[in-house]
């Protein structure tokens, strides 16, 4: 009889004891301007002298109202991208871009007054191909989100060879993000084409 050749382990056991690295993030600038203040909100004079002053939540807030409703009339927030965004994740994708490869990161962010704000892109492990780029070890990402108090809003990736468009991939994977929340965004960019 032959002996069946070996088999290679399915885990390397040197790479098994590292832990995975932390996903790389990019500061992203901050929303201030866009959230009034309740100070800044004129006092309503009293009716008489004698009324007490009416009671007030704890917290005073502005909300924004919603963009959107869904088919089943569920109201959909509005969801705030900083302006330099674009720039800084093709500027962390631009050697990606030049080798004719795809580059994805995770925009992460919080809620506000009824708003989706996006705080972070986080820029995690991934293999890259000229039309795919596929996230590695999520859960250290999901870690850090949860560390940070972060929601997952969306995703940004580049088409380095093709023009600006949602690749029947790229519905397939956003279809799940948009499971989890119906605002998540995908973006995007195709920087050798104009408008990109």
């Amino acid at each position: 009889p032959v002996a069946p050749p070996p088999q290679d382990p399915l885990h390397t056991p040197s790479l098994q004891n590292l832990p995975p690295a932390l996903p790389q993030t990019v500061p992203l600038p901050g929303y201030a301007p866009l959230i009034p203040s309740p100070s800044a909100r004129p006092e309503v004079p009293r009716k008489e002298a004698l009324d007490p002053p009416p009671a007030l939540p704890k917290k005073e807030r502005l909300t924004f109202k919603p963009g959107a409703y869904l088919e089943n009339g569920d109201p959909i927030r509005s969801l705030f991208l900083p302006k330099n965004l674009r720039q800084k994740f093709l500027d962390i994708a631009a050697d990606n871009t030049r080798r004719g490869l795809e580059m994805c990161g995770m925009l992460c962010g919080t809620p506000i007054n009824n708003a989706l704000f996006v705080r972070c892109l986080l820029i995690p492990d991934q293999k890259c191909t000229s039309d795919t780029c596929e996230t590695e070890n999520e859960e250290v990402m999901f870690d850090y989100c949860m560390k940070e108090d972060l929601l997952l809003l969306g995703w940004i990736h580049t088409h380095p060879t093709q023009t600006c468009f949602m690749s029947s991939r790229d519905l397939h994977t956003h279809a799940g993000y948009q499971v989890m929340m119906p605002e998540s965004v995908a973006i995007v960019c195709a920087p050798k084409f104009q408008p990109s």
